[in-house]
């Protein structure tokens, strides 16, 4: 009985708050935190990026955190912390590139070289994209200049 009467004050604060403030229904498990959702709009919409004046750089997760430290231990050793879709964010972003290009991390893109880290740079401008195996540590300049070079000129924000 007492969680029904404060489902009830749960309710009848979100329908206050939503006559008030939204003007739209409140959806979801809890009421008074659901989500808003908007009434006759169209439910996928186009959007523009920053990233899509330069590109998306996907760099397979599982390599550095499974396959390196089971497969070559060794090289696992030598990485230690180092994560190379780290690396290149802060890179991009010290060097005033970040926006036009992200890094963003992927599941396993099914390309995989022992004791090395999967890389897919994607151009947002239709060309195709081009997909390297690099060393994280003795690779990660080149892959970033190549990464600069297929992707676009510097853009000061």
């Amino acid at each position: 009985m007492r969680e029904a009467w404060k489902l009830a004050l749960f309710a009848d604060v979100a329908q206050r708050l939503q006559q008030q403030f939204c003007k739209l229904p409140i959806v979801g498990s809890s009421p008074t935190v659901g989500s808003i959702a908007s009434v006759g709009r169209v439910l996928m919409q186009s959007i523009r990026p920053k990233w899509s004046s330069g590109g998306l750089v996907l760099v397979c997760d599982r390599c550095s955190t499974e396959r390196i430290p089971e497969e070559t231990p060794e090289i696992a050793r030598r990485h230690g912390a180092f994560r190379l879709r780290d690396w290149l964010k802060a890179t991009l972003k010290e060097r005033r590139r970040w926006g036009p290009i992200r890094a963003i991390s992927t599941s396993c893109m099914d390309v995989c070289a022992k004791g090395l880290v999967t890389v897919c740079i994607a151009p947002s401008d239709g060309r195709a994209s081009e997909t390297v195996v690099v060393d994280p540590l003795d690779d990660r300049e080149a892959l970033y200049a190549r990464i600069v070079a297929t992707l676009g000129e510097e853009r000061k924000r």
